[in-house]
């Protein structure tokens, strides 16, 4: 009789398991929900920190937008901003037009003006400009004037060379029986153009001097220094006795 050999039986199957994480029964390793007391397990748990960290990052960089889309016209005002200030005419001592053409207020400090190496006057204006708006600033003679200058005419002779002796009489402040007293202007203020050509052959004795138009900015405090090449000097001359026109290069 012939014996057959041994079946061999398959090995048993193992299945990996773990306790739950709420009732602490025996269920497989890869269950996400525990049989027993319905809990979800630690691999369904694991889900929830990634879509914590999206969430945040999706809400950082919401915030983030919205920070950047709140300040980026404050950030461009800033870099594009600019102070400045227009003369539509100036007269000294007289009344003044200045035109705000920045962007923000302004202070009108002082106008200071070299009449020669070693006269510089200081003309203080004190006068808040906002943006966009015009402002007339009246300024009054700084020194005591001739005597009888509101009987005085316009300097005048053939070409509008200005004499030194005529500087120098107009800048002797102390002594009000001197023959001349100065206006300044700019160069295309209309009244000194008119008074310049309302004669034919006579042109009013007037030259460049250095200038410069000091302002403060409300908006960053400090002060801006425009250099202004077309200030002019003209004078109004005395005509008594004592002071002869031709000396003074006038024509009478």
């Amino acid at each position: 009789m012939n014996e057959s050999a041994p079946v061999e039986s398959p090995p048993p199957q193992v299945h990996n398991t773990l306790r739950c994480i709420a009732c602490r029964a025996e269920i497989d390793a890869e269950a996400r929900l525990c049989p027993v007391c319905k809990s979800y397990q630690r691999n369904w748990k694991n889900v929830l920190p990634y879509f914590g960290s999206a969430a945040g990052l999706i809400a950082i960089v919401a915030s983030a937008l919205t920070f950047i889309s709140g300040n980026a016209y404050n950030w461009f005002k800033a870099a594009t901003w600019k102070d400045d200030v227009a003369i539509a005419y100036f007269e000294y001592p007289g009344q003044s037009g200045f035109i705000n053409t920045g962007d923000g207020a302004v202070v009108l400090a002082s106008m200071v003006v070299q009449l020669d190496h070693d006269r510089v006057i200081n003309i203080p204006m004190h006068e808040q400009i906002e943006a966009g708006k015009f402002a007339v600033v009246s300024t009054q003679p700084l020194y005591a004037q001739a005597d009888g200058i509101d009987r005085a005419n316009w300097a005048k002779n053939a070409d509008g060379t200005m004499s030194k002796k005529l500087l120098d009489s107009a800048t002797e402040y102390g002594n009000t029986a001197r023959c001349a007293d100065y206006h300044l202007y700019n160069a295309e203020h209309l009244v000194f153009r008119v008074i310049d050509a309302i004669q034919p052959g006579r042109r009013l004795i007037s030259g460049t001097v250095p200038a410069q138009l000091n302002f403060v900015s409300l908006h960053t405090g400090k002060q801006i220094s425009h250099t202004l090449p077309d200030m002019r000097v003209a004078f109004l001359f005395v005509g008594r006795k004592d002071c002869p026109e031709k000396e003074y290069g006038i024509l009478p």
